[in-house]
């Protein structure tokens, strides 16, 4: 006998509704550390505003459920009520596939800006290659799963000749294993990658809790599959679903935190200082050491640069130079990752005006880096001076980023 006093609404809004919120909560300190701190806008950011968007229509389709039958006994409802709950699910479906093929998306575009070495790359690409090979069909046959698509709600057409509906556990289960097998993926390429980083315990080990939150998103795939299974097909299904729409919600959710959260460091450093202090005087302490290192690469280049052109010892001096400068490796502060400041100075000398190109990067922790590009240039009136060389750092801005801006007045005074 059923309890017609019983509803499940109250659970399907909270389950739907709570996720959201924090989903919202870090994708929004993303987009201001992004547009307004950083200043630095990409495609990644751009894909996450649409997975966002949809995922706000996604969570607004599973409330209006609860309008009209969703955590009621179906056999308490008018049919007219029945009628407008099916053409919600319909479209909860599509905004479903489209929401967790999009966060997808903007993970596989984080990673290839923030990987610089050629394997991790790849990687990235196959994945971003694989989710759209299966994100096209899924979304064709959940818009075309009946023809005519109306045969979906219209108990009525659906019943006429000629009518014919998809059966969809095959649809559940594609898009399911799918899903979990890209969620793998992307979670066991990136964390490899963190654990060797030198970064205070404090943020790494935030940092990998965020990227385990995809494993959460792998254990929410597999209840809602679960639960879709445990759905009588001709039964109660109203009442039967409820935390169907709760699991996709944590599932799509769980997913955008994983993206948005480790680019909101910007907005946490400015309103919240506190928090982050121990561990960025942690960090900014040992890239100081090492920023030693790569005023000793400047003084062997200057000494090169004394012998003249095509000398042995001058030849001598930029090979000490070298390996020198590729030990100056600056560890990256929080979550903006730059691996390293100089991976090698190569003299390029010439009379009157002595100067010295070259480009910064690292092929050490996890080749999670940022190209730096620089210039050393001296005259030879500098050098019978004594002068320093001058330091032109054109990629300073936009390759470390992250860097706390303190280091900058030692790094130059050290130069």
């Amino acid at each position: 006998m059923k309890d017609a006093s019983k509803s499940r609404t109250g659970e399907i809004l909270v389950g739907n509704i709570v996720p959201q919120i924090i989903a919202s909560f870090f994708v929004i300190a993303r987009i201001i550390s992004k547009a307004c701190i950083r200043r630095k806008w990409g495609a990644d950011d751009t894909m996450l505003c649409i997975a966002w968007s949809t995922s706000i229509v996604l969570t607004t389709l599973s409330c209006a459920l609860t309008a009209y039958g969703a955590g009621i006994h179906a056999d308490e409802l008018p049919d007219w009520a029945l009628g407008t709950n099916l053409k919600l699910q319909y479209a909860g479906l599509l905004f479903y596939v489209l929401t967790l093929s999009l966060t997808k998306i903007t993970i596989c575009l984080f990673y290839l800006d923030i990987f610089a070495d050629p394997f991790n790359r790849r990687l990235a690409q196959c994945a971003l290659a694989y989710i759209l090979a299966y994100t096209v069909p899924l979304v064709a046959l959940s818009i075309f799963q009946c023809a005519p698509i109306a045969a979906y709600w219209d108990k009525a057409l659906a019943e006429a000749p000629g009518t014919y509906c998809v059966p969809m556990q095959p649809h559940f289960w594609a898009c399911a294993l799918c899903n979990i097998f890209a969620d793998v993926w992307l979670v066991l390429q990136v964390v490899p990658n963190i654990v060797p980083l030198q970064l205070p315990r404090r943020q790494k080990a935030v940092l990998l809790g965020v990227v385990s939150l995809g494993w959460l998103v792998v254990v929410a795939s597999v209840v809602r599959l679960v639960r879709i299974r445990a759905i009588p097909a001709d039964g109660d299904f109203t009442w039967a679903s409820y935390d169907v729409t709760i699991w996709s919600a944590v599932e799509v959710d769980a997913g955008l935190v994983c993206v948005a959260a480790p680019a909101a460091k910007p907005l946490v450093k400015r309103f919240a200082p506190g928090w982050l202090r121990k561990g960025e005087e942690e960090g900014t302490g040992m890239a100081t050491m090492r920023l030693g290192n790569l005023e000793e690469a400047t003084r062997n280049l200057e000494e090169a640069t004394r012998m003249g052109d095509g000398g042995e010892q001058g030849e001598e001096a930029a090979r000490r130079d070298e390996a020198a400068a590729a030990k100056a490796e600056g560890d990256g502060v929080g979550w903006g990752y730059v691996g390293g400041l100089v991976r090698s100075l190569s003299g390029k000398k010439r009379r009157g005006s002595l100067a010295s190109t070259g480009s910064g990067g690292s092929a050490g922790l996890g080749d999670i880096t940022k190209e730096v590009d620089f210039r050393i240039e001296t005259s030879e009136r500098d050098l019978e001076q004594g002068s320093s060389p001058r330091i032109s750092l054109a990629g300073l801005r936009g390759g470390v980023s992250g860097w706390r801006n303190s280091w900058r007045p030692v790094f130059m005074t050290k130069m």
